[in-house]
Formats: C-alpha cells, sequence, structure tokens
C-alpha cells in the first residue's frame, strides 16, 4: 500500500497539485483512492466550471487528475472520496462560492470518467456540525473516533467497488 497524501495538498495547482503528482504513482496499483475537496475550497480555488481542461480551477484540476488516472490505471478501481460538511449551513469562499459545489463537481467529473464516489458531504452522521459534532478534533479535523467511524465508511466503499 502507498500512501501519497500531502497535508494541505489540492488536487489544482494551488499546493502540491493531485492532478500533478499522481504521474509519479506507482504503475503497479490495483486500487486507488482520492479524498479530496476541502483544501481546494478553503484555498479559494476557483470553481470553474465542466469544461475545463487544466488544474487551475477545481472543475479543470479533477478533469486532469480523473483523467489522468484512468488512462494511467486501465481497468483499476478508482474511487473518489469527498469532503465531509463541516457546518450546518452550507458555507462560502472567499468567491461566495457554496462549499457543496465543489463536491457536485466532483459528481460531475466522475460521472464523466465513471470513477466510483463517496459522498461524505451528505452522510449526517459525517456532517461535524450536527449528527457529526462528537467527531471533532479541532478546526474542522477529525479526533480518534472520527477516524474510526471515517474508516469504516471508507472500508464499506472500498468493499463496494
Amino acid at each position: 500500500m502507498n500512501n501519497y497524501g500531502i497535508s494541505g495538498s489540492t488536487v489544482s495547482n494551488n499546493s502540491n497539485p493531485m492532478s500533478e503528482r499522481y504521474i509519479n504513482m506507482d504503475n503497479g496499483a490495483d486500487l486507488i483512492t482520492v479524498f479530496t475537496g476541502f483544501n481546494d475550497f478553503s484555498r479559494n480555488v476557483p470553481l470553474g466550471n465542466s469544461y475545463d481542461t487544466t488544474n487551475n480551477t477545481y472543475y479543470g484540476a479533477l478533469d486532469v487528475l480523473l483523467k489522468g488516472l484512468v488512462q494511467k490505471f486501465p481497468n483499476k478501481k478508482i474511487g473518489l472520496i469527498s469532503m465531509y460538511a463541516f457546518s450546518q449551513y452550507p458555507v462560502n469562499n472567499q468567491f461566495g462560492i457554496p462549499d457543496y459545489a465543489y463536491v457536485n463537481a466532483e459528481i460531475d467529473v466522475c460521472n464523466r470518467y465513471k470513477v466510483k464516489h463517496l459522498n461524505l458531504y451528505e452522510m449526517d452522521s459525517m456532517n461535524l456540525a450536527t449528527d457529526g459534532s462528537k467527531y471533532r478534533a479541532f478546526q474542522n479535523h477529525l479526533n480518534n473516533q472520527g477516524h474510526e467511524h471515517l474508516a469504516t465508511i471508507i472500508e464499506s466503499f472500498i468493499k463496494g467497488m
């Protein structure tokens, strides 16, 4: 198992871009999961639109990443995991874009490339402001119990791929 995650990384070209780093992943992978969304949203990466194909926007970076993963790992299991909600009501970034718009972009691009998507944003048990508040450690991070809960959800997702 290889972990290519980097704290604070974005899909876009903002910070240690996943949309560029996937190229260096081990070619022998049988299963690939990407957990994304929050850093691009919180770092005010422009959302863009479904026609974007460069990593300057979130939509475009998702296109670059997922298209690249599908080409690099044909016939392998690829899944994308969205951010969880951290507020009872949608939060906007400095561009006035709500957090769920980034999740919707993921759904759109995942559908385009037939990549499985785990939508944590819509799971009440993962909303850190409501049912999942017991899982909040600090800011928008999970405590140990939250990580255990998340692991159970992700394990089920992977088994279903």
